[in-house]
C-alpha cells in the first residue's frame, strides 16, 4: 500500500508540472506587429490562444515563455507570419496555482510595404 501511494504522488506532481513548449522553427521566424503594421500592410487570419498552468519548480518567466511559444506555433500553423499580442494575463502565482494565458491576432503582412 506504501508503494501504491508513492507511486500515485509521484503521478500527480508529474500531471501538474506540464511540459515546456518548445518554439517550432516556423514559430521562431513570426514578428510581432503593430496596430499601424496591420492598418498598413496586414491581413487578418484570425486569433490563436494559448495557455501555461505553473508547473511545479516552474517560475513565471518559464511559464510566459512556454505560452508565448504555444502562441507563436498555433500562429505559423494557421498560415501567419506575423501576430500581435491582444491580451496576456496571469492568474495566481508558481506557489498557489494559476498560469499565464496569451490571445494573440494572427495576420499575413506585407513587411516590404512596413519597412518603407
Amino acid at each position: 500500500m506504501k508503494h501504491l501511494l508513492i507511486i500515485l504522488f509521484i503521478l500527480i506532481l508529474n500531471g501538474c508540472s506540464g511540459t515546456q513548449k518548445i518554439l517550432s522553427p516556423k514559430g521562431s521566424q513570426l514578428k510581432i506587429v503593430s496596430e499601424n503594421d496591420i492598418d498598413c500592410c496586414c491581413e487578418n487570419k484570425g486569433i490563436v490562444t494559448a495557455s501555461q498552468g505553473y508547473g511545479i519548480g516552474w517560475s513565471v518567466t518559464e511559464a510566459n515563455e512556454s505560452a508565448l511559444n504555444e502562441v507563436r506555433n498555433k500562429a505559423a500553423k494557421s498560415g501567419g507570419n506575423s501576430i500581435k499580442i491582444i491580451e496576456a494575463n496571469s492568474t495566481g502565482d508558481p506557489f498557489n496555482g494559476g498560469g499565464i494565458t496569451y490571445i494573440a491576432g494572427v495576420y499575413i503582412c506585407d513587411y516590404d510595404k512596413i519597412n518603407n
